[in-house]
């Protein structure tokens, strides 16, 4: 069986864009493609919640990219 592993700042029933997508092709690859699908997410409401969890903040690191 094929699996997906869906990694999204929020989720369904959240409101926006990307969490309706992913929502919805969540639903097609697990529903119609019979494929296993999980999502990963946060419950943060917004992108400063994400980065300030219960007052500590997480550090930022430099963003590194590797290309093949």
């Amino acid at each position: 069986m094929k699996k997906v592993l869906n990694i999204i700042q929020r989720y369904y029933p959240a409101e926006g864009g990307a969490e309706r997508f992913f929502w919805t092709l969540s639903e097609y690859l697990a529903n119609d493609l019979g494929i296993e699908v999980d999502v990963w997410t946060t419950d943060a409401l917004n992108s400063e919640t994400l980065w300030d969890l219960d007052g500590s903040k997480v550090e930022k690191k430099e963003e590194r990219l590797k290309e093949y």
